[in-house]
Parts: structure tokens; C-alpha cells; sequence
């Protein structure tokens, strides 16, 4: 695997090259982080990152070109979108680039598969992210993250968890399930397990991460939440289902059940859904995991699963479960499962992201073409000097 810093540019130029592709089919936006407000818009134009890009890197006069591309390339196929999804985000975190907005463009056209990071040198604080022996750095940090196996470094992974906001045990414990770690309570302490690792967390010190469910900040996003899940209910079906029981042979637990609108908005939004459910039940309830504002939202907090799944009926795809009333615990009406909708019907309307919702063309193709464009351009350009 190798990762290549390509220009710098004023104009974000990274953006354009990028954004030609996509309209071809060659690439695929497979994430946008940090973009505020913006990123939960739909038919955005390639110039509305552009204009983020640049309103972030004002606040800093002196860096005359701040846009920061660079490029991490697999060897041939042996590296699928989501595992390179993966590095790259870890990946830039690294670089000093976490906290800043970028855009991740997924490329298979070429005969390796590889992933384009578009962000800016300049930080919402104004200062400039060091490009000090950068290209050497940039070796370095991806010879670290490919050296880190996610599911034995616990230690990283509970600062990560901390930084999301949380008001209860099970829903801490959740976000360690997703990662794919198995936990238990033993007297008193929390036990986390995973590949050859274990660690014991003291109850007390989590609940001092514990935060009010009337947060006015959270309260806030979960407004903007509902209206989102409102928006898209339009467009994709809302119909859990069974994945087990769809020809998906033996999915974790906590993945059992999905519908076409949360994939929808998973992928375009970071709002994964997560449906609790008992053996031989269908689902009672379920939890918001918002990944890009770092939230844990108990579900009935922003929709009613009745008014979620849909009504006055709701669709159970691919289940072996009779028509039944089921009840939210929490609260929540009791809900008729009927009007059940066939796993054909579901395959074919899934979709994992929907590229006219965003409006972005594909960022794809050859590595070296954005790099000679880039000289050609500095060339046409002003002189050279030392201000990037």
C-alpha cells in the first residue's frame, strides 16, 4: 500500500477533479466529515464544499494555497472500499487532519483500488496543520495504521467511545458491541473483550461520561434528526428487515434488522439504527448511534417506532415471525406488524448510497493525471515561493 501527497491549490481544485469523475461511475463519495450544517443537506454542488473549504481557511491569510489532497492506494483488489474507508480515516486523523472537514472518494477503475482525501491545511482554530517533512510523515502514519488492529487496541478504543455523548450503561455498552466487542458486567466493573484483550472499566468513571437527556445542544440535533428521518420516509421504504431470515445467513445480533431507509441514512448522514428485540420477537425498540455528531439517542427521544417503521401498518421483510402486536417498553404504542412486503421487492429497491441525493460526480481515475495536471497548472501560475 502506498499514500502520495498530491498539489496544493487555492481554489480547492481537488474538489473539481474530483467531483468530474463522479458523473461517470468511476468512484464513489463514500464519506463527508466535519462539514457542520452542510453535510446534512441534499443536492449539494461540488462548489458548496468548495465554498466550506475556503470559508474555513479565510481565518488564515498567510497560507496562499490551503487545500490538502492526498491519495492511499491499495494493491490491486486486495483491499475493499470499507477496510480503506477505514485507514483512510484513521489515516488523517494521524496527519492532524481528524477534527477538519474533508471528503473520502473511493476509485476502482484502475487496476488498484484506492481512496482520495480532499481537506484543507487550515484548522477551525485558524492554524495551520504542519506540513513538516509531510511526505516522510505521511509513510510513517500509514505504516502505524496498518500496524493497529482495531479490535485489540481497547485502550484506543475507549478514548474514541468518550467522545461520543451518552446517557446510559447499555448504551455505552453498544457502541463497543458496533465495534465489534463482546461486554458483561462483573461486580460492579464492566468487562470488554475482544481478539486476545480484556479490560475491566469501573462503573463509576463511565457514568462521570454520562450526559443530560435535556441537553439543549442535544436537543437540538435531535430536532434536525427527526426532520431528516421526516424528509427521507418520502423516498425509501421504511420496512424493517430480517436479515437472518432474508438469505443473509448469520448476521451479528446487533445487525439483525435494517430497512432501505436506514441504510440510506447511515450512509449518507452517519445515523445508524440499531433495533433491540427478544429471542423470537420482533423488534420493540430501538437506538439512534449518530457517528457525525457523536450522539446516542434513545429512539422514542426522536420518532416513535410506530411512526419510524411506518403506519398504520408496519413491514417485517423476510421474517418467520407471525403477525403480532409488539409494545415499547419505554412507552411506545403498540404497533400491528402486518402488510408484509417480499424480500424481492426489498433486494431490489436497497440501495447502500444514493448519488443523486448529494449531487457530486465521481472522483475517480488515474493517480498520475491529477499530478501533471498540477505541475502544468503551477507552471501557468504565479512564481513559486515558499507560502503553501
Amino acid at each position: 500500500m502506498i499514500v502520495k501527497i498530491l498539489s496544493s491549490s487555492a481554489s480547492f481544485s481537488g474538489v473539481d477533479y474530483n467531483t468530474n469523475k463522479i458523473g461517470q461511475g468511476k468512484g464513489e463519495l463514500v464519506n463527508i466529515s466535519n462539514f457542520g450544517a452542510l453535510q446534512f443537506l441534499s443536492q449539494l454542488r461540488p462548489s458548496d464544499y468548495i465554498n466550506y473549504f475556503r470559508m474555513v481557511s479565510s481565518v488564515n491569510k498567510r497560507v496562499a494555497k490551503p487545500q490538502f489532497h492526498a491519495v492511499i492506494s491499495a494493491k490491486g483488489r486486495s483491499i475493499p472500499k470499507d477496510e480503506l474507508t477505514r485507514i483512510a480515516k484513521e489515516w488523517l486523523s494521524k496527519m492532524g487532519y481528524g477534527m477538519n472537514p474533508y471528503l473520502l472518494i473511493f476509485h476502482s477503475d484502475t487496476k488498484n483500488n484506492h481512496i482520495h482525501a480532499v481537506s484543507t491545511r487550515i484548522d477551525k482554530f485558524g492554524k495551520k496543520i504542519s506540513s513538516a517533512f509531510e511526505k516522510r510523515r505521511a509513510v510513517l502514519m500509514l505504516s502505524q495504521v496498518l500496524k493497529t488492529d482495531p479490535i485489540k487496541n481497547i485502550e484506543a478504543v475507549v478514548t474514541s467511545l468518550y467522545q461520543y455523548r451518552f446517557s446510559t450503561l447499555a448504551q455505552f455498552r453498544l457502541l463497543f458491541e458496533l465495534k465489534g466487542f463482546v461486554t458483561t458486567l462483573d461486580n460492579g466493573k464492566l468487562q470488554i473483550s475482544g481478539g486476545d484483550s480484556q479490560r475491566l472499566m469501573d462503573l463509576k468513571e463511565i457514568e462521570k461520561h454520562f450526559v443530560s437527556k435535556t441537553d439543549k445542544s442535544t436537543y437540538k440535533r435531535i430536532t434536525q434528526v427527526k426532520k431528516i428521518i421526516e424528509k427521507y420516509k418520502l423516498r425509501y421504504s421504511a420496512s424493517l428487515v430480517d436479515r437472518k431470515c432474508a438469505g443473509a445467513g448469520n448476521p451479528e445480533p446487533v445487525f439483525r434488522y435494517d430497512s432501505p431507509l436506514c441504510d440510506f441514512l447511515y450512509s449518507k448522514f452517519g445515523l445508524q439504527f440499531i433495533f433491540h428485540y427478544s429471542s423470537g420477537h420482533a423488534p420493540y425498540g430501538y437506538t439512534i448511534v449518530d457517528h457525525a455528531e457523536t450522539n446516542v439517542y434513545k429512539g422514542s427521544q426522536v420518532m416513535k417506532m410506530d411512526m419510524l417503521i411506518g403506519e398504520p401498518s408496519v413491514g417485517l421483510v423476510g421474517s418467520s415471525l407471525p403477525v403480532q402486536l409488539i409494545t415499547d417498553p419505554t412507552g411506545d404504542k403498540p404497533m400491528n406488524i402486518s402488510g408484509l412486503t417480499s424480500v424481492s421487492e426489498y433486494r431490489n429497491g436497497y440501495s447502500s448510497f444514493d448519488h443523486s441525493t448529494v449531487n457530486l460526480p465521481d472522483l475517480a481515475d488515474d493517480i498520475d493525471d491529477e499530478a501533471i495536471l498540477g505541475r502544468n497548472r503551477q507552471r501557468k501560475g504565479m512564481a513559486r515561493n515558499n507560502r503553501r
